[in-house]
Protein backbone atom coordinates (compact mmCIF):
# COMPACT_ATOMS: atom_id res chain seq x y z
CA UNK A 1 0.00 0.00 0.00
CA UNK A 2 1.06 3.67 -0.39
CA UNK A 3 0.45 6.44 1.66
CA UNK A 4 -1.87 9.17 0.94
CA UNK A 5 -0.84 11.86 -1.24
CA UNK A 6 -0.72 14.93 1.08
CA UNK A 7 -3.29 17.65 0.67
CA UNK A 8 -2.23 20.80 -1.05
CA UNK A 9 -4.29 24.02 -1.80
CA UNK A 10 -3.52 25.47 -4.99
CA UNK A 11 -5.17 27.90 -7.70
CA UNK A 12 -4.81 27.08 -11.16
CA UNK A 13 -6.13 28.59 -14.59
CA UNK A 14 -9.28 27.10 -16.03
CA UNK A 15 -8.39 24.07 -18.06
CA UNK A 16 -11.02 23.14 -21.42
CA UNK A 17 -12.10 19.77 -20.15
CA UNK A 18 -12.98 17.68 -22.64
CA UNK A 19 -16.18 16.49 -24.28
CA UNK A 20 -15.73 12.86 -24.30
CA UNK A 21 -13.63 9.91 -23.40
CA UNK A 22 -11.44 10.20 -27.01
CA UNK A 23 -10.30 13.54 -25.11
CA UNK A 24 -9.18 12.14 -21.47
CA UNK A 25 -5.32 11.22 -23.25
CA UNK A 26 -1.32 12.10 -22.06
CA UNK A 27 -1.94 16.26 -23.99
CA UNK A 28 -4.59 16.57 -21.51
CA UNK A 29 -3.61 14.90 -18.42
CA UNK A 30 -0.62 17.55 -18.89
CA UNK A 31 -2.46 20.76 -19.46
CA UNK A 32 -5.02 19.85 -16.46
CA UNK A 33 -1.71 18.62 -14.29
CA UNK A 34 0.42 21.48 -15.01
CA UNK A 35 -2.17 23.78 -14.37
CA UNK A 36 -1.58 22.96 -10.52
CA UNK A 37 2.07 22.23 -10.66
CA UNK A 38 3.68 24.27 -13.12
CA UNK A 39 6.16 21.60 -15.50
CA UNK A 40 4.17 18.83 -15.00
CA UNK A 41 3.97 15.80 -18.04
CA UNK A 42 2.38 13.13 -18.41
CA UNK A 43 4.24 10.68 -20.92
CA UNK A 44 1.84 8.40 -21.80
CA UNK A 45 -1.52 7.43 -20.75
CA UNK A 46 -3.36 4.57 -20.74
CA UNK A 47 -7.12 3.98 -20.06
CA UNK A 48 -7.11 0.95 -17.46
CA UNK A 49 -11.14 0.50 -16.94
CA UNK A 50 -14.16 1.87 -16.65
CA UNK A 51 -15.61 2.47 -12.85
CA UNK A 52 -18.94 3.17 -13.90
CA UNK A 53 -21.33 5.51 -11.82
CA UNK A 54 -23.72 8.45 -12.59
CA UNK A 55 -20.67 10.36 -14.31
CA UNK A 56 -17.53 8.63 -15.64
CA UNK A 57 -15.33 7.51 -13.86
CA UNK A 58 -11.70 6.11 -15.60
CA UNK A 59 -8.94 4.45 -13.98
CA UNK A 60 -5.87 5.83 -16.25
CA UNK A 61 -2.43 4.03 -15.83
CA UNK A 62 0.09 7.24 -16.58
CA UNK A 63 4.09 7.78 -17.16
CA UNK A 64 4.82 11.10 -15.94
CA UNK A 65 7.74 13.02 -14.95
CA UNK A 66 7.61 13.38 -11.17
CA UNK A 67 8.94 10.40 -9.14
CA UNK A 68 6.65 9.21 -6.53
CA UNK A 69 3.61 10.36 -8.40
CA UNK A 70 1.37 7.39 -8.37
CA UNK A 71 1.19 4.83 -11.54
CA UNK A 72 -3.04 4.86 -11.69
CA UNK A 73 -5.31 7.60 -11.33
CA UNK A 74 -9.12 8.29 -11.70
CA UNK A 75 -10.71 10.41 -14.01
CA UNK A 76 -14.05 11.86 -13.23
CA UNK A 77 -16.47 13.95 -15.27
CA UNK A 78 -19.46 13.78 -17.49
CA UNK A 79 -17.92 12.51 -20.57
CA UNK A 80 -20.10 10.46 -21.49
CA UNK A 81 -23.90 11.04 -22.73
CA UNK A 82 -25.45 9.19 -19.80
CA UNK A 83 -23.43 11.63 -17.65
CA UNK A 84 -24.07 14.82 -19.46
CA UNK A 85 -27.37 15.68 -16.66
CA UNK A 86 -25.30 15.16 -13.89
CA UNK A 87 -22.92 18.36 -14.73
CA UNK A 88 -24.52 20.89 -12.19
CA UNK A 89 -23.49 18.07 -9.52
CA UNK A 90 -20.36 16.87 -10.76
CA UNK A 91 -19.48 21.36 -10.96
CA UNK A 92 -20.95 21.01 -7.30
CA UNK A 93 -18.10 18.29 -6.45
CA UNK A 94 -15.26 19.72 -8.13
CA UNK A 95 -15.27 23.22 -6.38
CA UNK A 96 -15.61 21.27 -2.90
CA UNK A 97 -12.43 19.46 -3.98
CA UNK A 98 -10.90 22.75 -5.67
CA UNK A 99 -12.11 25.32 -2.86
CA UNK A 100 -13.48 23.66 0.20
CA UNK A 101 -11.45 20.15 1.07
CA UNK A 102 -7.76 21.59 1.49
CA UNK A 103 -9.54 23.63 4.13
CA UNK A 104 -11.02 20.74 6.23
CA UNK A 105 -8.96 18.40 8.80
CA UNK A 106 -11.33 15.31 7.28
CA UNK A 107 -10.17 12.28 5.81
CA UNK A 108 -11.12 11.94 2.04
CA UNK A 109 -9.58 11.55 -0.77
CA UNK A 110 -6.64 13.30 -2.83
CA UNK A 111 -7.19 15.07 -5.94
CA UNK A 112 -4.88 16.13 -7.87
CA UNK A 113 -6.72 18.34 -10.56
CA UNK A 114 -10.24 19.37 -9.35
CA UNK A 115 -12.30 22.14 -11.76
CA UNK A 116 -16.23 23.08 -11.56
CA UNK A 117 -16.47 26.05 -14.08
CA UNK A 118 -19.49 26.00 -15.76
CA UNK A 119 -17.96 28.03 -19.29
CA UNK A 120 -14.66 25.81 -18.99
CA UNK A 121 -16.12 22.81 -17.70
CA UNK A 122 -16.04 20.18 -14.83
CA UNK A 123 -13.71 17.43 -14.45
CA UNK A 124 -11.59 15.79 -11.23
CA UNK A 125 -8.01 13.63 -11.60
CA UNK A 126 -7.93 12.02 -8.31
CA UNK A 127 -6.10 9.31 -6.13
CA UNK A 128 -6.89 5.43 -6.73
CA UNK A 129 -7.81 4.38 -3.63
CA UNK A 130 -6.59 1.09 -4.47
CA UNK A 131 -3.53 2.22 -4.16
CA UNK A 132 -3.55 3.01 -0.36
CA UNK A 133 -6.06 -0.74 0.28
CA UNK A 134 -8.73 1.28 0.78
CA UNK A 135 -12.31 -0.30 1.00
CA UNK A 136 -15.76 1.70 -0.23
CA UNK A 137 -18.64 0.62 1.44
CA UNK A 138 -21.84 -0.60 -0.06
CA UNK A 139 -24.94 -0.29 0.98
CA UNK A 140 -25.70 -3.98 1.94
CA UNK A 141 -22.37 -4.17 3.95
CA UNK A 142 -22.91 -4.17 7.48
CA UNK A 143 -20.68 -1.55 9.55
CA UNK A 144 -19.82 -2.00 12.96
CA UNK A 145 -20.75 0.59 16.11
CA UNK A 146 -17.32 1.68 16.34
CA UNK A 147 -17.41 2.21 12.94
CA UNK A 148 -20.12 3.87 13.10
CA UNK A 149 -19.08 6.40 15.72
CA UNK A 150 -16.05 7.29 13.57
CA UNK A 151 -18.03 8.35 10.77
CA UNK A 152 -19.83 10.55 12.37
CA UNK A 153 -16.93 12.02 14.62
CA UNK A 154 -15.90 13.03 10.82
CA UNK A 155 -19.35 14.94 9.97
CA UNK A 156 -19.00 16.24 13.40
CA UNK A 157 -15.96 17.66 12.26
CA UNK A 158 -17.13 18.63 9.21
CA UNK A 159 -19.93 20.63 10.74
CA UNK A 160 -18.01 22.36 13.36
CA UNK A 161 -15.78 24.10 11.04
CA UNK A 162 -18.27 26.69 9.44
CA UNK A 163 -21.22 26.51 11.81
CA UNK A 164 -23.11 29.17 11.86
CA UNK A 165 -20.27 31.19 10.08
CA UNK A 166 -20.80 34.32 8.62
CA UNK A 167 -19.43 33.11 5.16
CA UNK A 168 -22.94 30.45 4.52
CA UNK A 169 -24.37 33.60 4.36
CA UNK A 170 -25.82 35.01 0.71
CA UNK A 171 -23.41 37.54 0.47
CA UNK A 172 -20.89 35.11 2.87
CA UNK A 173 -17.68 33.82 0.83
CA UNK A 174 -18.92 30.48 0.41
CA UNK A 175 -22.00 31.73 -0.67
CA UNK A 176 -21.49 29.83 -4.11
CA UNK A 177 -22.41 26.76 -2.03
CA UNK A 178 -25.94 25.35 -2.67
CA UNK A 179 -28.60 26.56 0.52
CA UNK A 180 -31.23 24.67 1.87
CA UNK A 181 -33.72 26.25 -0.69
CA UNK A 182 -32.11 25.26 -3.90
CA UNK A 183 -33.98 24.62 -6.48
CA UNK A 184 -32.29 21.23 -7.09
CA UNK A 185 -33.82 20.25 -3.51
CA UNK A 186 -36.78 20.27 -5.30
CA UNK A 187 -36.82 16.89 -7.31
CA UNK A 188 -36.93 15.32 -3.54
CA UNK A 189 -40.44 16.94 -2.98
CA UNK A 190 -41.81 16.30 -6.34
CA UNK A 191 -40.65 12.51 -5.48
CA UNK A 192 -41.75 12.29 -1.97
CA UNK A 193 -45.40 14.21 -2.59
CA UNK A 194 -46.29 11.05 -4.99
CA UNK A 195 -47.12 8.27 -2.71
CA UNK A 196 -47.23 5.96 -5.36
CA UNK A 197 -43.39 6.82 -6.11
CA UNK A 198 -42.49 7.12 -2.66
CA UNK A 199 -43.88 3.19 -1.84
CA UNK A 200 -41.84 2.16 -4.93
CA UNK A 201 -38.28 3.60 -3.37
CA UNK A 202 -39.46 2.25 0.02
CA UNK A 203 -40.07 -1.37 -1.08
CA UNK A 204 -36.19 -1.48 -2.54
CA UNK A 205 -33.78 -2.90 -0.14
CA UNK A 206 -31.95 0.38 0.35
CA UNK A 207 -35.59 1.88 1.41
CA UNK A 208 -36.28 -1.41 4.06
CA UNK A 209 -32.69 -0.18 5.58
CA UNK A 210 -33.74 3.23 6.22
CA UNK A 211 -35.46 3.85 9.95
CA UNK A 212 -39.36 3.60 9.42
CA UNK A 213 -39.63 7.01 10.26
CA UNK A 214 -38.40 8.26 7.13
CA UNK A 215 -40.77 6.45 4.95
CA UNK A 216 -43.67 8.79 5.24
CA UNK A 217 -43.23 11.08 2.50
CA UNK A 218 -45.42 13.59 3.35
CA UNK A 219 -43.87 14.14 6.92
CA UNK A 220 -40.28 14.69 5.22
CA UNK A 221 -42.15 16.95 2.69
CA UNK A 222 -43.37 19.47 5.80
CA UNK A 223 -39.78 18.92 7.39
CA UNK A 224 -38.13 20.16 4.12
CA UNK A 225 -40.75 23.18 4.34
CA UNK A 226 -39.65 23.45 8.13
CA UNK A 227 -36.38 23.56 7.78
CA UNK A 228 -36.72 26.08 4.15
CA UNK A 229 -38.61 28.70 6.34
CA UNK A 230 -36.32 28.11 9.35
CA UNK A 231 -38.56 30.13 11.25
CA UNK A 232 -36.34 30.16 14.63
CA UNK A 233 -33.50 31.45 13.07
CA UNK A 234 -31.67 28.17 13.12
CA UNK A 235 -27.88 28.29 12.43
CA UNK A 236 -26.13 27.21 9.25
CA UNK A 237 -23.62 24.52 8.74
CA UNK A 238 -22.05 22.86 5.80
CA UNK A 239 -22.73 19.73 4.94
CA UNK A 240 -21.18 16.76 3.12
CA UNK A 241 -24.47 16.60 1.20
CA UNK A 242 -24.75 12.81 -0.15
CA UNK A 243 -23.32 10.57 2.47
CA UNK A 244 -25.01 7.44 2.05
CA UNK A 245 -22.73 4.14 2.49
CA UNK A 246 -21.92 4.20 -1.40
CA UNK A 247 -19.42 7.46 -0.50
CA UNK A 248 -17.76 6.21 2.41
CA UNK A 249 -14.94 3.98 2.54
CA UNK A 250 -12.28 2.46 4.90
CA UNK A 251 -8.59 3.04 4.56
CA UNK A 252 -5.84 0.27 5.01
CA UNK A 253 -5.71 0.76 8.82
CA UNK A 254 -10.31 0.75 9.52
CA UNK A 255 -10.11 4.38 9.35
CA UNK A 256 -12.96 6.29 8.19
CA UNK A 257 -13.08 8.57 4.86
CA UNK A 258 -15.60 10.36 2.53
CA UNK A 259 -16.56 10.42 -1.25
CA UNK A 260 -18.20 12.36 -3.73
CA UNK A 261 -18.86 15.47 -1.94
CA UNK A 262 -21.70 18.16 -3.08
CA UNK A 263 -22.02 20.29 -0.19
CA UNK A 264 -24.92 21.99 0.92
Amino acid sequence: MVPAPKRKLRSFRPVPIPDDIAGIDAAWLTVALDSVDPGFRVHSAEIVESLGGACTKLRIALRTNRDGFPPTVVVKGCFEPHGKGMIGYQTAEANCYARLIPALDVPTIHCFFAQGDAQAGSALIMEDLDLRGVRCLRTTDPMNHEAALAFLDVLARLHARWWDDPALADDGALAWIPGPDAPALQNHITLLSDPARTAEHVALPRGAAVSPIFHDGERLVRAFHKMWSNPQGLPLALVHGDPHLANLYLDGAGGPGLLDWTCR
